[in-house]
């Protein structure tokens, strides 16, 4: 809540940001970006990682844990281990048939961080509208030219996004952009921005992936693509 701030002005807790390196909002302006801190190597033998300055990781045994003894007191299985997702071609064959696809998002673009600075025109230039990565095959199959404007959809819900044909993709797999929205489009109700329309979220469904059911499959669903019309 803004209203709790202990800042008056941007600028000021910028200021209480900055305080640990040592400068001011108005000196890293004219000082421009810093240098990086030189980079420590095998940081766990020289007690760099440990609160205590001891060799070793911050964990109750100061090992590195593959066996986790809190997840075993939640119930949870102690030790890494594969599950197939709730949905797959191969947890849920009958479905894939409609939907032959996998899919997987949250791919970094540098000119972005999640969904902000697409208000930047400058970011924007880089990037004018969320892509779609697919196979160069798999995408001519399909009737999809690179830059066309496709569906993505599955049983939870469909957005549209530009293909962006790939070689180095697999021929099975699409790579849809995450976090997009437009600024420049209407915020009210029901258009958000364009965000009902492009947004990769629209084929999420959250709480029930993994043992606590707080994750959604952003990098194991499954979906169908096909030709769209242009976003408007």
């Amino acid at each position: 809540n803004p209203e709790k701030f202990p800042w008056d002005t941007v600028e000021e807790m910028l200021d209480f940001e900055l305080k640990r390196a040592g400068l001011t909002f108005s000196q890293l302006r004219e000082q421009g970006i810093p240098e990086y801190y030189p980079f420590v190597y095998k940081k766990h033998e020289k007690g760099k990682l440990r609160r205590d300055g001891k060799p070793g990781f911050e964990t109750v045994t100061g090992k590195f844990m593959l066996y986790v003894k809190q997840f075993e007191d939640l119930g949870y299985d102690p030790l890494p281990y594969f599950e197939e997702p709730p949905q797959s071609p191969v947890s849920t064959p009958e479905l894939a048939e409609e939907y032959p696809l996998v899919l997987t998002t949250g791919a970094r673009s540098w000119g972005f961080f999640h969904s902000e600075h697409r208000q930047m025109p400058e970011m924007r230039e880089i990037q004018s509208d969320p892509y779609l990565i697919i196979n160069t095959e798999t995408a001519h199959n399909l009737g999809i030219n690179d830059g066309d404007w496709v569906w993505i959809e599955n049983n939870y819900g469909k957005c549209r996004q530009r293909a962006r044909l790939s070689q180095g993709q697999h021929p099975r797999v699409v790579n849809g952009a995450h976090g997009w929205w437009y600024p420049e489009k209407d915020g009210t109700e029901p258009y958000y921005y364009g965000v009902m329309d492009v947004n990769i979220n629209q084929l999420m469904r959250v709480g029930e992936f993994g043992p606590s059911g707080w994750c959604a499959p952003y990098k194991s669903n499954i979906c169908k693509v096909y030709k769209a019309t242009e976003v408007s």
